[in-house]
């Protein structure tokens, strides 16, 4: 398809501190074989060479241009404003993270199924990701079977909150149309952790979503961030318990909501004792004394403390087996 022909994609990249990083997924936008698209990449008030690489591409190509922060933002409220530079005669907004790269082939093939399945809100693709600097890679699954290319978004989001693997990943592996993000300002929430998710189970009652059976992206997760300070502190224990609360009534019944917090919770409680013995720090437990009174109206020590000894009397018994085993 000629580029004149082709859907405008708006293309934002929320950047801090990235200068490792972000040469390599500008060059990513930059060689896609879709040809209309235009980028915007928001530098946050960074305190190293982003925003001076960022501006070198620039000159190199009309469709890239670089936005500077006056005053430093969190990273959620970045992406939202990093999606108020999209074009409004936009149909798509790609969000590709400064640490990230996307296929040469992405904004083609997830395009090509958007337009394929107009009702489609939300595009997405199998994606490798980096664990937490380690060099394990792992596509994403998806609800369907086999050859699946689109799922109604209910039965996505029901999937998700009855304990199916998690199917949305990144929001660098995702396509959102433009009028849905048009529609809500503030399309991620910073008022939850898991704001990309909550995004996707916030539209996805009115439509549905594609999916592209190729790996087309690649998002790295790092310790240091937003994902990996999440995931270090039990992320989908508190994620779980916080949607089932705010969207469980959109999806489910009352008798699944009902069976699936009981679920999380005793999941939630059973993580919190593994990591009694952490020294994990008054921050730790701050976090999740406050969640726990949030998610379930109340923080139970007695509980934490029954699940910390069965965690204990676990890690004695396989303690004891080894070395048992070694013995023999």
């Amino acid at each position: 398809m000629r580029a004149d022909k082709q859907p405008l994609v708006s293309i934002v990249t929320p950047a801090y501190n990235e200068e490792k990083y972000i040469r390599g997924c500008i060059e990513s936008v930059m060689s896609q074989t879709y040809e209309n698209w235009e980028y915007s990449i928001i530098n946050n008030c960074s305190t190293d060479l982003t925003l001076e690489i960022a501006k070198e591409y620039c000159v190199r190509d009309e469709r890239v241009r670089v936005y500077d922060n006056e005053d430093f933002v969190s990273g959620v409220q970045n992406h939202n404003i990093a999606l108020s530079k999209a074009s409004p005669k936009s149909k798509y907004c790609k969000v590709v993270g400064a640490d990230d790269w996307i296929y040469a082939d992405c904004l083609a093939r997830m395009v090509e199924a958007a337009e394929a399945n107009p009702t489609a809100g939300i595009v997405g693709a199998f994606w490798i990701y980096s664990e937490l600097d380690t060099d394990m890679r792992v596509p994403a699954p998806v609800g369907g079977g086999p050859g699946t290319t689109l799922v109604p978004g209910r039965d996505m989001c029901r999937l998700f909150l009855m304990g199916g693997p998690y199917q949305f990943g990144s929001p660098t592996s995702l396509l959102y149309r433009s009028d849905l993000v048009r529609d809500c300002p503030n399309f991620f929430d910073d008022g939850v952790e898991y704001a990309d998710l909550a995004a996707c189970l916030e539209v996805l009652d009115r439509c549905d979503f594609a999916f592209v059976p190729q790996i087309l992206t690649f998002t790295r997760t790092r310790r240091e961030s937003l994902y990996g300070k999440a995931k270090a502190r039990g992320e989908q224990y508190y994620r779980t318990l916080g949607c089932l609360k705010r969207y469980g009534s959109k999806y489910l019944s009352n008798d699944e909501i009902e069976a699936r917090t009981t679920q999380s919770l005793s999941a939630y409680y059973e993580f919190l004792g593994s990591c009694f013995y952490d020294r994990r720090g008054r921050e730790f437990w701050d976090f999740h004394r406050k969640n726990m009174q949030e998610l379930a109206g109340e923080f139970r020590r007695p509980r934490l403390m029954s699940n910390a000894a069965v965690y204990a009397i676990e890690v004695m018994g396989r303690r004891l087996r080894k070395a048992i085993s070694g013995s023999g």
